[in-house]
């Protein structure tokens, strides 16, 4: 079937998706219908045209469970569909298989369609899935995700309906689920930006909405998918996604998912939802690509295959209406301007210059109908994208939707690329945007035949009614500026109304199309509008007309014209897990919270503030958050002194009030040690809560920032020691020592002392 054809579609097939894949629209309305009408093509296409494909296939052909999958929702051949989930294993990264087999069984387990046999085979499959497997991500949520955000909510999934199948109770595993998606609702998606991987994200999130055994889950997994769904009606121009792109593939692994924004394995999801974009990537047009192979989903085989709308097509979800309302908003208007703050840019680990786990990412784009420019804004203080085969990243790129194949951006060196997956110093994330105008270093590309030829000193690229307007200044830098012929009446009056940018004392000078001043710092890429610095919007996790959400508020709303809806993860939220009891008389001092992020528990760090002011207070345990641990131990100490603006070394440095040794190895939880009589604290002196540990295996709890109220003091977050011993076998300095070149950072940790008041 050619792109854009549509096939006719019987009304008994007709009838038969609407009634297998329902509607949560809340009415029989035309756009189901189309949805329902979609769904019956995309299944009759993957029947036929894979069928004929079929004889050749090799046993873990991804598309072989596609082709047999949809035998099965169509009533077409189901016993030779049973005979291929009679003998199925699992490819090499299990859980990609693991998922489907997953919706084979629930979809149809309690049906005639798939034999007993089948049934058996996929059951004993899932029951048998090792809980461990990859540290434990089957059984435990994580932020930043373990191993990669997409492959831990696959193993979540698989190891909740294992448990079930397993007859083990099942409510910690539930919870973990509900914290898992509790957190996209307040800190974004961490593979936002990846052609590659929203896709295998949203694949778990469809068989939740629909089998989940709690209501809350599946309403908050159907939220999750509409809400990933908004974010690409906003970031995008009729279904394509410009702009930056992290954790992809390119030629180099048979893919393109850095310079063709037609190769991207969520676009067949959002043509299905919504009839833009397209339902396949087109592979007679793709310069001598091919479809993933033998082991599909595997890291070996990143490349496409054709059926990637396959969990939408066959499942009982259809978008909310408020964003098919905020598409035909967006469609209509002549400009856009998002920004948002993300967690990541992409990759958990590969999202941090040593010594700062954290990274904060800030978005922007400007979007007409006709073009599109959109960037990751470059930060000093946030993560910095490592790169390796699987993660070359796209830090900003001009799209024009008439050729949505055609990527204008600047890119890494080869030098760059080729030198390993620890190095941070290329260029190429230089990157700050305002409006239509934005400044990047790296070196030029221009993909699948996109030319410019030269107008007024400038390299003119047009494509369709979409215009971009580049200059490349002394040091590298390259300079873009995007319009349409909606606004200009032609070329000439576009490149008439731009101005040339220039370069002085280590800082860019320009001017947008609107007027607005323009000041970068070349160092630091910090950026000044009119006289005024613009500080990175990280307080808001969307910020445009359409969507807005405060980061951590976990609170999203989409506004159109006629209305607005409100997604939050209210019913997500899980009891915190239990503090320690209070004795008589007692009192927690510090942050006693049970959620946050986690970082791995290998370093030296304390948390500072002021002692109770009006009384001295006996020291009796002290407490720390330790979410995850496979058999590491802590170390916990407290120290008076220092100064908490400084840190504990300055001035007369900070003495060891008491060294409460090891914690159990293995514990998790809070876990608290205790002293055996107390320890004197007196009124209004500082006091450090201090860690350490020297091991991945194990995870202590942070906020990223001053959240809810606690005892710590509230200019400074957490310092980190360079001087002290981070073995939990070396015991704590009597003296915090003086040379400690250590730092604050803004982090917040979850722990705490019990103190209890001495009268005076």
């Amino acid at each position: 079937m050619k792109y854009g054809h549509r096939r006719k579609v019987s009304p008994a097939l007709l009838a038969l998706v609407v009634a297998t894949c329902g509607a949560s629209s809340g009415g029989d309305t035309a756009w189901d219908k189309e949805i329902a009408f979609r769904r019956g093509a995309y299944l009759e296409w993957i029947v036929d045209e894979f069928g004929k494909l079929e004889p050749n296939m090799k046993p873990l052909d991804g598309r072989a469970w596609s082709l047999n999958q949809a035998r099965l929702s169509l009533n077409r051949d189901p016993d030779r569909a049973s005979r291929y989930f009679e003998t199925i294993e699992l490819t090499f990264d299990p859980d990609f298989m693991g998922i489907r087999l997953l919706k084979t069984l629930l979809d149809f387990g309690e049906t005639d369609r798939l034999s007993g046999n089948a049934k058996d085979h996929l059951t004993e499959i899932i029951r048998q899935w090792p809980m461990d497997r990859k540290n434990g991500i089957s059984k435990a949520a994580f932020w930043p995700p373990r191993f990669t955000e997409n492959h831990d909510l696959m193993h979540l999934t698989i190891g909740l309906f294992s448990e079930q199948l397993r007859g083990q109770p099942t409510n910690t595993q539930l919870n973990e689920l509900k914290r898992s998606l509790s957190w996209r609702f307040e800190r974004g998606f961490y593979e936002w930006g990846s052609h590659r991987y929203q896709l295998h994200y949203s694949n778990p999130l469809l068989v939740l909405a629909v089998h989940a055994p709690d209501p809350d889950i599946r309403r908050g997994a159907a939220d999750l998918f509409n809400l990933m769904l908004a974010e690409r009606v906003l970031l995008s121009v009729g279904g394509y996604l410009g702009g930056p792109g992290m954790r992809s593939y390119g030629r180099n692994s048979g893919c393109d998912y850095l310079d063709n924004n037609r190769y991207d394995a969520f676009l067949p999801t959002v043509w299905l939802a919504f009839g833009v974009g397209e339902p396949r990537f087109d592979f007679a047009r793709s310069d001598g690509l091919l479809p993933a192979g033998d082991g599909y989903g595997n890291g070996g085989d990143p490349r496409l295959n054709q059926d990637e709308a396959m969990f939408l097509a066959t499942a009982r979800v259809t978008p909310h209406p408020i964003v098919k309302e905020l598409l035909d908003e967006v469609a209509r208007r002549s400009e856009l301007i998002y920004t948002g703050r993300r967690a990541a840019a992409g990759h958990p680990f590969q999202n941090a210059p040593p010594g700062n786990p954290r990274s904060q990412q800030v978005l922007y784009y400007y979007n007409t109908p006709h073009v599109s420019l959109g960037s990751l804004r470059y930060l000093p203080h946030a993560g910095k994208m490592s790169v390796s085969y699987n993660s070359r990243p796209r830090f900003f790129s001009v799209m024009f939707p008439e050729r949505p194949e055609q990527v204008l951006r600047t890119r890494l060196t080869e030098a760059e690329l080729k030198a390993g997956i620890n190095r941070y110093s290329y260029t190429a994330d230089r990157v700050v945007q305002h409006r239509d105008w934005l400044i990047a270093a790296g070196e030029l590309s221009a993909s699948h035949g996109l030319a410019s030829r030269r107008v007024g000193g400038w390299d003119l690229f047009h494509v369709g009614r979409g215009l971009c307007a580049h200059v490349e200044l002394d040091g590298g830098w390259h300079v873009f500026q995007v319009a349409d012929l909606d606004r200009f009446r032609d070329e000439q009056s576009f490149v008439a109304a731009l101005k040339m940018p220039t370069i002085r004392d280590g800082r860019a000078h320009a001017t947008a199309l609107n007027g607005d001043r323009i000041l970068v710092d070349l160092k630091t890429m910090a950026i000044d509008v009119n006289g005024a610095e613009r500080t990175p919007p990280i307080k808001m996790l969307h910020d445009s007309p359409g969507m807005t959400s405060e980061y951590w508020s976990g609170r999203i709303t989409i506004r159109t014209q006629a209305r607005e809806v409100t997604f939050t993860n209210a019913a997500l939220r899980v009891e915190p897990i239990a503090l320690p009891k209070l004795g008589d008389g007692r009192i927690r001092w510090g942050k006693p919270c049970s959620e946050g992020a986690t970082t791995n528990l290998a370093h030296v760090r304390a948390m500072g503030g002021m002692s109770p002011r009006d009384h001295d207070t006996l020291l009796r345990s002290v407490s720390i958050m330790i979410p995850h641990n496979k058999g590491a131990a802590a170390r916990l100490a407290v120290y008076a002194g220092g100064s908490l603006d400084q840190g504990p070394q300055a001035g007369a440095s900070a003495k060891l009030l008491f060294d409460f040794g090891q914690t159990p190895k293995g514990q998790s939880g809070w876990v608290t040690l205790e002293h055996p009589t107390g320890v004197r604290i007196p009124a209004n002196t500082p006091i450090w809560l201090a860690w350490k540990g020297g091991n991945d295996d194990a995870s202590v709890l942070y906020f990223e920032a001053l959240t809810g109220q606690d005892d710590f003091q509230p200019t400074r977050g957490r310092w980190d020691s360079k001087a002290i011993d981070l073995s939990p076998d070396e015991p704590w300095p009597l003296a915090w020592p003086k040379d400690d070149g250590g730092a604050f950072d803004g982090a917040r940790y979850c722990g705490f002392l019990t103190l209890q008041k001495l009268q005076r």
